[in-house]
Order: structure tokens, then sequence, then C-alpha cells
């Protein structure tokens, strides 16, 4: 398995799922000394970039990945823009859980109130009670300075006796000039409040919204470098990771929950055969850290599509957005639930299935058009009873585009579509095939034309020639498990909350 296909499934999205260090190398790593260094690695080359563009030193030292969208769809795992405030506030000791799902203006803000605190600093003991991280800072820089001046009196000392090397003096002297720098101090003002001054300039700096979105914009546009972490990493554990988040997003936001939705279909579609794999994950899932496994997760999946019928289920691969803007992808989904509202009836129990009605050719005598009438009325029964006594669990009736078509859906989680009249006037007995699909894919071939289903062969179909009950029975007596029913009951809640 590639990373691509770990990050890519289903509806791409712009829509970000972040991770931290800790969530991810508690789940997947395989040599967490390996993974530390890959993004201490990362972090360094990130820092270097932002520096590079903005001309602004960063104090990035989290590590929290986010998944990111570029301009050809594709999702890359990248940093996560909070992670510079983030990253800012733990620079400043302030005490924000990752997990607080705080808003971004709120972090900033409360990074500029930690800023003017700062800035009220004036001795050392006070910078080490209450800004520790950047007291340890001070400390270093105030060592050097200590340095550098035992390294000035050895050279005049030395230059008494003749003994200096005035190159490599100037050479270090000139290291020393830089370092300071850093910090906006000289060789002669290494104290705690030109160096309070400069961290609070700097700080306030970045967090002017034009450099701020700078810096942010950089840090979520350049993608990871995976090949670093091929060897410390475990791929399948990082998937099933990826696909829990994917539910906990859906929970999280309803209203957005679809493309979330459809990255977990097309994951259970991949790994349909190996359900029963023991790999596992822990998640923070509706209140509490669990452990999960595919099967745990797919119970957790089902549950929720019945607990929430205006989440469609798209099973789309990347593949079929190849060439399409993210503004196509808006406009289908935008359409998907408006198309499909005006295809499908559910059946009352016990109603017709569809008008008989009498045939008018004039070309007919009144024995040829009774003996025509009563063929079809014959075929037509045949038919209806044989789908019903194979025991349905639910009827659809089909309109506009789909008239004249009855959906029989089975409870083991099978959609057969049977043709019986093409118009008000006369009945489709032998022209039209029978569909078999499985639910989850009936509402998105619904959208499809049948020339487009038929030639790109997207369900199983059955001609009306001798042996087809066969055929169609071939999939009626699949057997019906307490899986099949849950997916039979979610396509029910989703047709009701349609209808």
């Amino acid at each position: 398995m590639e990373w691509y296909n770990v990050f890519n499934k289903g509806i791409p999205t712009d829509k970000a799922m972040g991770f931290t260090l800790d969530i991810v190398g508690q789940n997947c790593s395989t040599n967490n000394e390996k993974f530390i260094k890959a993004v201490t690695d990362e972090l360094v080359e990130l820092n270097d970039i932002i520096e590079n563009e903005t001309g602004s030193k960063v104090p990035i030292r989290k590590g929290l990945f986010a998944i990111t969208m570029d301009e050809n769809l594709e999702q890359h795992l990248t940093f996560n823009p909070q992670i510079y405030i983030l990253s800012l506030l733990d620079y400043l000791d302030s005490n924000v859980s990752v997990q607080s799902e705080m808003l971004e203006s709120k972090l900033v803000e409360l990074a500029k109130k930690r800023l003017h605190e700062l800035k009220n600093i004036k001795y050392s003991v006070q910078l080490e009670k209450s800004f520790p991280t950047l007291y340890e800072e001070y400390k270093f820089i105030e060592d050097k300075y200590n340095d550098m001046v035992e390294m000035r009196k050895r050279y005049v000392f030395g230059k008494k006796l003749g003994l200096v090397d005035e190159e490599a003096y100037q050479r270090n002297l000139e290291k020393y000039k830089e370092l300071f720098a850093q910090f906006g101090l000289n060789m002669n003002t290494v104290n705690v409040k030109a160096y309070v001054e400069h961290i609070y300039k700097k700080c306030m700096q970045q967090l002017k919204p034009e450099l701020y979105d700078k810096i942010t914009d950089l840090i979520s546009s350049i993608p990871i470098s995976m090949d670093k972490f091929d060897d410390c990493l475990d791929k399948e554990k990082f998937e099933l990771l990826m696909a829990c988040s994917a539910l906990s997003n859906a929970n999280f936001n309803k209203e957005d929950a679809i493309s979330n939705i459809s990255y977990l279909t097309q994951y259970f579609r991949e790994h349909e055969d190996d359900m029963d794999s023991d790999i596992s994950v822990i998640m923070y899932m509706n209140g509490e850290d669990k452990t999960l496994t595919r099967k745990d997760l797919y119970k957790l999946y089902k549950e929720f599509l019945i607990n929430n019928p205006e989440v469609k289920i798209v099973r789309k691969t990347r593949e079929d957005f190849v060439g399409k803007s993210y503004e196509d992808i808006l406009a289908y989904l935008n359409s998907f639930k408006g198309e499909l509202e005006v295809s499908w009836d559910i059946l009352p129990s016990g109603e017709s299935l569809f008008e008989r009605t009498r045939s008018s050719e004039s070309t007919l005598t009144d024995e040829e058009r009774k003996q025509k009438e009563a063929n079809k009325e014959r075929i037509l029964q045949e038919k209806e009873d044989f789908f019903n006594n194979n025991k349905p669990y639910l009827l659809l009736k089909g309109k506009n585009s789909f008239l004249g078509y009855i959906g029989y859906i089975y409870p083991n989680a099978y959609v057969v579509l049977e043709k019986f009249f093409k118009n008000k006037k006369g009945t489709s007995i032998a022209e039209d095939a029978i569909y078999i699909m499985k639910v989850e894919e009936f509402l998105d071939l619904s959208m499809k034309s049948r020339p487009e289903i038929i030639e790109n062969h997207l369900c199983h179909r059955v001609t009306h020639h001798r042996g087809w009950q066969g055929k169609v029975i071939d999939f009626l007596r699949k057997e019906a498990t307490e899986d099949t029913i849950e997916r039979v009951q979610i396509f029910e809640n989703q047709i009701r909350h349609l209808n």
C-alpha cells in the first residue's frame, strides 16, 4: 500500500483532518526513535523554509499533522497551520491542550495576552518563574555572553604576550555577534530587559494578520516527505487511524459528514475481505478513549448511518473526479440529494405495483386484444409473484426517469430493479433487463444513465431469457445476516429521509 492511498479515498475534500505527534506515535510507530527523528527533520526543514520565505524565524517545535488538499485534489500529510500558534503558546509556557479544540482566533488572543505579560518582565527571577522556557533560552545566551567575555580577556592577555591567533579570534567574535543578533542583542547589551523586548516585538509582529497568514499558509502547503516514515510507521494502522478520525469528524460536524463517510465507505470496500484483522488503534471517540479494530469501527460506522439518515453514502473513488475542480465536486454533492428525491417513492404495503391498463391497438380484433391483455396480465402477475415470494424487505416505485421500475430490497442487502411497464399503455416484459446491486450502490447508480451502467458493468444485469429466474435466485438466496439487515435499515432510513 502506498501512502497516497492512505490519504486519498472517496470524495476529495478540503476539510482538514488533524493528528498529534503523540497519537500517531502511540498508534502507528514501529520505531519511536526513528519516528521522532523523522518528525524533527521535517520540522527543521519547515522552519528553514519559513525563515527563507518570510525573513522571520518562528518557534515551530510541536509535532502536529493535518491532511490537506492541493490544486490537483490530492491530499497530503502536512503540518497543521495551528502548529505555529500552539508552538508559540508552548514557547510562552501557556498550558493549552491540543485536544481543547479552541478556536484559532482565541489561541492568537491568548498568545497576545501572554506577550503583554512578558513585556512587564524586568528581572531574571521573574522570567524564570513565569516563563521558564524563555528563561532557559536567555540563560543559554547569557552563558554564551560570559564565554565571550572570558574569550576577550584571554585575547587581551594573550596579545600582550604575542600568543594570539587574530583570525580565529575574529571568527569566534563574529559567531557570538550573529548569535546575539538573533535575539535582538549586541555584544554590549545582553540583559533580561533587552531580551524580553526583542521577543515581544518579534512575536507580536508575527501575529499581525499579513505575516501570520503567510506563515500558516506555508505550513499547510508543504507536504511532509513520507518516505522518511517508511521504516518507522505502520501504514495499515495509520490508515485505520485515518478512518477512525473520519468517523470522529462526522460525529463532530454532521452537516459536512458526507465526505468523511465517503472515506469510510471506500475504506470498508477495500478491506471487506479482511475485516477480521486484529490491527487496532486507540482513539478518543464518544467521550472516551477506545481501542478500535476494523470490526469495531464498522459497527460504529453503521450505528452512525442508522442514527443520521440525512448523511448519504456516496460510493465514489478519486478516479471518478479526475479532471474536476473542487467547485465541480461541491456542485455534485449539492445536486446529489435533490436528484434522488424525485427518483423513488416507498411503496406502502398492499398498494398496487403498477396500473394495469388496457391496450388500444386498433388493428387487433376484440378477441386478439383480449388474448394479448390476458398474456400481459399473466406475465406481470408471474413476475410480481416471483419477487414477492422471495420476501422483500421493502419496495420502491420509480418515477420520472425510473417510471415503470419497481425496486425490491431484500434482507440480504441486495436491490433488484425490475421494469414492469414502459408507459401507461403498455408493459415491458422481455425487452428490459433486471438490474441487481448492493444497497450501498443503489443511490449512486440511480443517478447514472442505463447506457453508462451497462457499458461500465456497474452492476449485475440479467436479461429476460429462459432461466432468468434462476440467475436472480442466486442473489436472492444469499444469506441474510445481522450485518446485511443493518445495511438495509441504513438504506431504508435514508430513502425515508429523502421522501
